[in-house]
């Protein structure tokens, strides 16, 4: 779909086959995938409403900068999403098997129960996810969540692996008899943030300077040091 363009509507059914992926330039409204879609999956350099698969993916699915898509439903995708741009729901629905990288904005990042996302988990390596939760039966592989600019709200039904350099902003949730690893600590820095721990959390707390925790609930377990600047 070139620039300039508009569609309002791709209805690939289950009996459907794009062998050469969709590449948008323009504006689509909805992209419904019951099929396949092959080689080069899903790139948008612009604007799409919502993709909706049902089907597979064999490709990536890239959202380049200064792109918007509202809201994915991923279904099975064989290769990886990248996002450079903007995402408002990323309701992950079927496994992804290499992985998510973010490098600018995600509001909700829901990775639903079951769901694989191989062994490159979630990178969130230079953009912000407002609100990442992990339901219960969720396997990241051996990355996890890396971290390493902001996550607004983590909640976590599932254990999980943590690392990065990054900080959350706003609420920590971890769900009994589930355990967050965090090797190298979680950083907190918010403004009005709240910490709710069922669970274990294997690793470091750190309140940094001129954060501010409102509410912190712990009925659970922390492994390692709690530490206060803020």
């Amino acid at each position: 779909n070139n620039s300039g363009h508009t569609l309002t509507s791709i209805l690939n059914d289950s009996s459907g086959t794009i062998q050469n992926g969709i590449t948008n330039n323009g504006s689509i409204t909805n992209i419904t995938n019951e099929g396949k879609i092959n080689a080069n999956g899903i790139t948008n350099s612009s604007q799409i409403g919502m993709i909706d698969n049902t089907g597979l993916i064999t490709g990536n699915l890239t959202n380049d900068t200064n792109s918007i898509i509202t809201t994915i439903n991923t279904g099975s995708i064989t290769g990886s999403i990248a996002n450079s741009g903007e995402i408002t729901t990323l309701n992950v629905t079927g496994n992804v098997n290499n992985g998510i990288t973010n490098d600018s904005n995600i509001a909700n990042l829901i990775i639903n129960q079951g769901v694989s996302l191989g062994n490159n988990g979630i990178s969130n390596n230079a953009g912000n996810i407002a609100n990442l939760t992990i339901n219960k039966g969720v396997n990241l592989g051996n990355s996890g969540i890396t971290n390493n600019a902001n996550i607004g709200s983590l909640i976590v039904n599932e254990s999980v692996s943590y690392n990065g350099s990054g900080s959350i902003s706003n609420a920590l949730g971890i769900a009994k008899d589930k355990t967050l690893t965090a090797t190298n600590g979680i950083t907190l820095n918010a403004t009005s943030g709240s910490v709710n721990n069922l669970g274990t959390i294997a690793g470091n707390l750190s309140n940094v300077k001129d954060s501010t925790i409102t509410n912190f609930n712990n009925s659970g377990i922390i492994t390692g040091d709690l530490y206060n600047d803020g």
